[in-house]
């Protein structure tokens, strides 16, 4: 099992069943706006979608979403994430981190 972590938009990762893909963005919460999955393919699980804050309570500091996926199943597919606030769930997103993923 391996884990390969992701940071770049439109990024293509190669996958063998089991291993992890990390996906991490980074967030301004304090402003609103937080990473939702908006797709998935049937390949991967989501094994956690947790935010990790710096170390600070400095108005507007940075946080980093971090998405961890599980590859269950062989295929592929693209993860998209979209940026946008909760109150706004059907409301087009700021920014979209996408990435295609093979799973051998």
């Amino acid at each position: 099992m391996a884990q390969r972590e992701i940071s770049r938009t439109g990024e293509h990762v190669r996958l063998a069943r089991d291993d992890v893909l990390v996906l991490r963005v980074q967030e301004l919460a304090s402003a609103g706006y937080r990473w939702d999955v908006d797709a998935l393919p049937e390949q991967l699980v989501i094994e956690s979608n947790e935010l990790r804050t710096p170390g600070t309570d400095a108005p507007g500091a940075g946080a980093e979403r971090m998405v961890t996926l599980r590859a269950a199943t062989s295929g592929e597919g693209r993860v998209v994430l979209g940026l946008r606030r909760p109150w706004e769930p059907d409301g087009p997103a700021e920014q979209r981190f996408d990435v295609r993923v093979v799973v051998e």
